[in-house]
């Protein structure tokens, strides 16, 4: 992918289809080495266009693409509306939503309206449209195979290329630590599924604006699908960009496990893959090993941040 989407003549082309011309302005707002969102702004009008680069051993936009879709379909105010689309370009034009990010550590209110999402997300007649949706990415159904995905991600940043500097550093640090780690999770509690339900999978207040009105709106389904119900709960809880834990992380179970919509012993069932998902996001971190054209700069500040939230969590 171009680090100009608008560069592409597929997405200029996409846009112009959807009225925008050639004095449309360009903000990045995001993305990494996968996507780019872009804030368009033009005749005091703004948009969101993601773009994806082309798809690999999964689909990113098509996933995002059909699982907004369908949030879209049945929770039409918790998320923004689709402009238009674009296979071609793998372009997805979203509006724009104005509001933020929440500016300090979220409220007791603000978790029970997380929860509050993921509960209707499941509720029974979202359900039983929800089909022909496939499974999250790294979608697993009790501890073997949340287990194996994580030793497949630690395995394969084990067998990148070494160097003295700092993928070096970064290899004897999952050599020394995440490794170790999971090795003692081999012989856990056999943890049997908390039941399938639709994840949104990379579910944490890094994907939610506020709207002025104090409305969530929530973002980024590109991982989305079915999942365990306890994993979906333990990634989020422990999610690299705000970790949750003691009566925050009650709260959130315990409305979860109140709605009715998750097993009675679900809770005890999350507590259990917390070990295992904290592996799994130390790995989520470091993916940026994996860029042959990351520089060093960019490496050593993913290392550093793989080792401060490991040491805290």
């Amino acid at each position: 992918m171009k680090n100009d989407p608008l560069a592409d003549p597929r997405a200029a082309d996409f846009l112009r289809r959807h009225g925008w011309g050639s004095a449309v302005e360009a903000e990045v707002l995001g993305g990494g080495g996968r996507h780019k969102v872009v804030r368009l702004h033009e005749a005091g009008r703004s948009a969101v266009l993601k773009v994806h680069e082309a798809p690999g051993i999964r689909d990113a936009f098509a996933r995002e693409l059909q699982m907004h879709s369908f949030i879209a379909r049945h929770l039409p105010a918790d998320v923004p509306r689709i402009l238009g689309a674009d296979h071609e370009a793998r372009a997805i034009l979203f509006e724009w939503v104005e509001g933020g990010k929440i500016p300090s550590r979220p409220t007791r209110r603000d978790i029970v309206r997380m929860a509050d999402f993921i509960i209707r997300l499941n509720c029974p007649a979202v359900l039983a449209a929800a089909s022909d949706i496939p499974e999250a990415s790294d979608a697993g159904f009790g501890f073997g195979s949340h287990r194996e995905c994580a030793r497949l991600r630690v395995e394969e940043l084990l067998a990148l290329k070494p160097d003295s500097g700092v993928r070096g550093q970064m290899m004897n640090f999952v050599r020394q630590e995440l490794a170790p780690a999971l090795a003692k999770l081999v012989d856990f509690d056999p943890l049997a599924s908390a039941g399938r339900r639709l994840s949104p999978s990379d579910f944490g207040f890094h994907n939610v604006l506020v709207r002025p009105s104090g409305s969530f709106c929530f973002t980024d389904f590109e991982h989305a699908g079915w999942d365990d119900a306890a994993k979906l709960a333990a990634d989020f809880l422990i999610q690299p960009e705000l970790v949750l834990a003691g009566e925050d992380a009650d709260a959130f179970l315990s409305e979860l496990r109140s709605s009715g919509a998750f097993e009675g012993g679900f809770p005890q069932r999350v507590r259990a893959l917390l070990p295992l998902q904290k592996v799994k996001w130390t790995t989520i971190i470091l993916n940026v090993f994996h860029r042959p054209d990351a520089d060093d700069a960019l490496l050593r500040r993913r290392l550093q941040k793989a080792g401060e939230y490991w040491a805290a969590n």
